[in-house]
């Protein structure tokens, strides 16, 4: 729905400016622009590109948790370092892990992220990827952090990490659109005479 409805807009502020670039003085009623020879196709058009850009942009994200962590800064942490917070992270992936019954999944931490914060990020539960950030390391008791991480391992189970790929790649195709549509709203403003329906006096 949010496809058609967004396609449809772009559409219309296509026709309406191209109408409008054509005959500034000209108000064109809902009917005319609907009915424009090529408004059907614009329409179209812009709804494969929009389902195109969603559906390479989830390719793209399919590549597995470790690609995802690291389009987002995070990086996996050294299981054998000596640093006693992060030891502490890596112990309660794990023991959540045996807990629930998966693999223990890949380990990252957002180094520079000084706020509390963590995600879970992966296609399948084979390749799932866990991440906290340094501050919620730092700055969470133990009990605390088993709690973050243990929301992220029921995001592994429930299969959201599937899904949440699956909305990030609809809502860049959407973004795309929208991008489109501010380049078609700024050619709009810059039409010499716009309709009376439009000027500061209309009713």
């Amino acid at each position: 729905m949010a496809v058609l409805s967004t396609a449809f807009i772009i559409a219309y502020f296509l026709i309406l400016t191209y109408l409008y670039k054509m005959n500034p003085k000209i108000n064109p009623p809902l009917e005319t622009i609907l009915h424009h020879q090529f408004f059907s196709f614009i329409f179209i058009g812009i709804i494969i590109v929009i389902l195109l850009c969603s559906v390479v942009k989830i390719f793209l994200l399919s590549g597995g948790g470790k690609h995802i962590a690291k389009m987002v800064g995070a990086f996996p942490v050294d299981l054998t370092t000596s640093d006693l917070q992060i030891k502490k992270y890596i112990n309660v992936v794990e023991e959540m892990a045996l807990a629930s019954g998966t693999p223990v999944p890949a380990i990252f931490m957002m180094e520079r992220e000084s706020s509390i914060n963590a995600f879970a990020a992966g296609y399948e539960i084979d390749d799932a990827v866990i991440a906290v950030s340094r501050g919620a390391i730092d700055q969470l008791t133990r009990a605390e952090l088993q709690g973050v991480v243990a929301h992220e391992f029921s995001h592994i189970l429930n299969g959201d990490m599937k899904l949440n790929i699956k909305l990030m790649g609809y809502l860049f195709g959407l973004f795309w659109a929208h991008g489109c549509g501010g380049s078609c709203l700024t050619s709009l403003s810059a039409t010499p005479t716009f309709p009376s329906r439009w000027s500061s006096g209309s009713g």
